[in-house]
């Protein structure tokens, strides 16, 4: 009942407003599988003159 009065009284309160419906705005933000995968983080690539720059005195983890 209090769903019904709040969507009649709307328009009787602010004539002039555009409707929307909030559900639909939310899902209409969420991405699809596609934009997740064209707009995921890219990791970066190993280089070699990364290893040669390390200070030979510091102990490295090898992997």
């Amino acid at each position: 009942m209090a769903w019904g009065v709040n969507k009649f009284a709307r328009k009787l309160i602010r004539p002039h407003t555009v409707p929307n419906n909030e559900v639909l705005d939310l899902l209409s933000r969420v991405p699809t599988n596609e934009d997740l995968i064209m707009f995921r983080e890219l990791k970066p690539h190993p280089t070699t003159d990364v290893e040669r720059r390390r200070d030979p005195r510091k102990k490295h983890k090898v992997s």
